[in-house]
C-alpha cells in the first residue's frame, strides 16, 4: 500500500535550475580624490568621510550591483559594476588623493564615466552617487547630469566638507604633517564646500 501511494503521488527529489528575473538597482559611486579632499573640516579628512559614507552605502545593498569611479581633473573606473561587495571594499580601501595625477574637480567627466559604466542590457534602475566638495569644477557638470537623466539615470550628490571651509594640509613622504597649502603670498588656501553647484547638479539629474 505504501509503495502504491508513493507511485500515485509521483514524488520527485533533487534540484533543477530555474531562471528568474531580478530587478534591483545598479549604482555607480564617484569619489572626488582631488587634494582639497584632504581638508579636515568634517573632523576627519573629507576623503576619509567619503569612504566611510560609501562603506555604509555598500552595507545597505542587497543583491544590487555597484561600481566605483575616482576623479579629480579626470575620471577613471576604479572597480567595474559588480555584486562582489568584498571586491568593492578592497578597492575602496586603496583610494587616496594621489591616484589621479590631473588636479581639479571634473564632476561632469565623473558623471560621464559612471554613465558609461552601466550594463546597457540591465533592466535594473540606474543611479549615480557623486561624493565631492564640488570646488573648482572645471566642466559643465549640470548638462552632463541632465544628459544622464535623459537616459533614465538618476544623479545624486553628497557634499563633503563645510561651507566655511578649511586649509588643505600637506604631508611629507612619511605621512607626517608639514603645514598647509599656501598661495603665492604665503597665505593658507582655504577650500570650502560648493553647496549651490551640487544642488544644481542633483536637480538636473532628477536626484537629491
Amino acid at each position: 500500500m505504501a509503495a502504491a501511494l508513493i507511485g500515485v503521488l509521483d514524488l520527485k527529489i533533487g534540484a533543477k535550475l530555474k531562471e528568474v528575473k531580478s530587478e534591483g538597482v545598479d549604482v555607480m559611486i564617484a569619489i572626488d580624490v582631488s587634494t582639497s579632499m584632504e581638508a579636515e573640516d568634517t573632523g576627519v579628512s573629507r576623503l576619509a568621510l567619503a569612504k566611510q559614507s560609501v562603506q555604509r552605502i555598500i552595507n545597505e545593498l542587497d543583491g544590487d550591483r555597484a561600481g566605483l569611479v575616482i576623479f579629480a581633473g579626470d575620471a577613471f573606473v576604479q572597480c567595474p559594476i559588480t555584486t562582489d561587495y568584498g571586491a568593492i571594499k578592497l578597492f575602496l580601501d586603496g583610494i587616496t588623493t594621489g591616484l589621479v595625477p590631473v588636479q581639479g574637480t571634473a564632476v561632469g567627466r565623473a558623471i560621464e564615466v559612471c554613465a558609461n559604466g552601466f550594463d546597457p542590457e540591465s533592466v535594473a534602475a540606474k543611479m549615480i552617487v557623486v561624493l565631492t566638495d564640488g570646488e573648482n569644477h572645471e566642466d559643465d557638470a549640470v548638462s552632463m547630469a541632465e544628459e544622464a537623466a535623459n537616459q533614465g539615470i538618476e544623479v545624486h550628490t553628497i557634499g563633503m566638507g563645510s561651507p566655511t571651509g578649511a586649509p588643505i594640509p600637506l604631508y611629507d613622504r612619511m605621512g607626517r604633517p608639514r603645514g598647509f597649502k599656501s598661495d603665492s603670498e604665503g597665505n593658507p588656501i582655504v577650500t570650502a564646500l560648493d553647496e549651490a553647484t551640487l544642488i544644481e547638479i542633483a536637480n538636473s539629474g532628477n536626484g537629491t
